[in-house]
């Protein structure tokens, strides 16, 4: 008879068995990459804390999310810039930001044709 304890080698509860050893090391590196993720996470916190003590010290506004999330709630980038090309070229549309001018859709031309017996003697 020979073997004495090698057929422990194949029992689910044996840390020499090669699957325990790879479950083992798949755990600690599930526990390494949380353990990241924790500390990446506590680094940004600390950052955003910073900012906002420093807004405060400066005297300007604290938002958090509302402050990065200004776009939102200001004009476009792009509009201002398309008022300046407007005004400039000349536009005769004098509706305002009203995008249907203030008949609500209609266009100038609507109240400013003339009778048609007026038309044919101006021509």
């Amino acid at each position: 008879m020979g073997g004495g304890l090698a057929f422990l080698t194949k029992k689910q509860f044996n840390p020499a068995n090669i699957s325990n050893q790879k479950r083992v090391w798949e755990a600690e590196q599930r526990a390494e990459k949380e353990a990241k993720a924790a500390r990446e996470r506590a680094e940004q916190l600390k950052r955003e804390r910073d900012d906002e003590e420093l807004a405060r010290a400066r005297g300007g506004r604290t938002g958090g999310d509302r402050a990065s999330l200004g776009f939102m709630y200001g004009p476009p980038p792009g509009l201002a810039d398309e008022k300046k090309t407007s005004g400039a070229a000349g536009d005769d549309n004098d509706d305002g930001d009203d995008p249907f001018g203030p008949r609500g859709g209609f266009g100038d031309d609507v109240d400013d044709r003339k009778p048609a017996a007026a038309a044919a003697d101006a021509s």
